[in-house]
């Protein structure tokens, strides 16, 4: 059974520093035990166990990777346009404006060459609508 410390938990492994594989498979730890070693200059660590007669029982190498969050969603805001967007929208309301304003201009001509009464009558009220 494993000692334990004062927190009732068996004693941590201590992180043995090496320059290599090489190394890490020749350093001697107790028998019946697992040892942790870290490279100095590589993101690799290595974890050793052995049997109660010291023979090696596994030997296994890892690569360190960092575990980065994916990015945050990019949430579009409808609520929003662009500014080229917004000059596009403002040219077109001033094309509707131009041409309202010919429209209302070619009426008021045709109120002054209408023909009859009953003419003169029904472009006046379409302009009426047309209120300034």
């Amino acid at each position: 059974m494993a000692m334990m410390n004062n927190y009732g938990y068996p004693p941590s492994t201590p992180i043995i520093w090496v320059d290599s594989e090489v190394e890490a498979r020749s350093t001697p730890i107790v028998p019946g035990s697992t040892a942790f070693f870290m490279e100095r200059q590589n993101q690799r660590f290595y974890v050793k166990a052995t049997l109660v007669n010291g023979e090696v029982s596994s030997f296994k190498t890892f690569e360190f990777t960092e575990v980065v969050p994916p990015p945050p969603e990019v949430q579009t805001n409808t609520q929003f346009v662009t500014e080229e967007k917004f000059y596009e929208a403002l040219e077109d309301l001033k094309h509707y404006i131009n041409d309202a304003v010919k429209i209302r201009m070619d009426l008021r001509e045709m109120l002054g060459n209408a023909k009859s009464d009953k003419e003169r009558m029904a472009i006046q009220n379409f302009l009426d609508q047309w209120k300034e």
